[in-house]
């Protein structure tokens, strides 16, 4: 059986190289997750795992700091990785930006961020997380994507 650490490594592994089987093996069948107020579950983030692997390459997490206490992991991490499909907008993020995509130019990426999971027998049951979603945005706006402030879409 894995540890919590595993456990963490073995997602973010599978997040980076959008390998389902992996995920299904660390993510609990009732998982569920909070990020930016929404609650998710875990079909929507088998969604958001493959959704990633098709908007960019050569994606990676470094993890800065990891703690673990016993079922609790709590992970901050950088990620990396190369825009090479339209990323589509929705909610908040597409009010802000004025557009419902911002097309790739494959440049690279960089943000940070973090989650805390609660892992037993191997698995994530639920996690909560951040991640700097403006500082995205502002990296593919300099690097000649559309003003946020006006529609990308033409």
């Amino acid at each position: 059986m894995r540890t919590s650490e595993e456990a963490v490594r073995d997602y973010l592994r599978a997040r980076e190289t959008g390998d389902l089987a992996l995920l299904d093996e660390v993510v609990a069948p009732g998982f569920t997750h909070r990020m930016r107020g929404v609650q998710e579950d875990r079909d929507t983030l088998f969604a958001r795992v493959a959704q990633a692997a098709s908007l960019y390459a050569d994606m990676h997490h470094e993890i800065e700091v990891l703690l673990t206490t016993g079922v609790q992991v709590v992970c901050q991490y950088r990620f990396r990785a190369r825009h090479v499909e339209p990323l589509p907008l929705s909610g908040s993020l597409a009010e802000l930006c004025g557009a419902t995509q911002i097309p790739a130019a494959g440049g690279t990426v960089e943000m940070t961020g973090m989650f805390i999971a609660v892992v037993r027998d191997g698995q994530l049951q639920s996690g909560a997380g951040e991640f700097d979603a403006l500082g995205l945005l502002l990296q593919l706006r300099a690097q000649g994507r559309p003003d946020p402030g006006r529609p990308a879409d033409g």
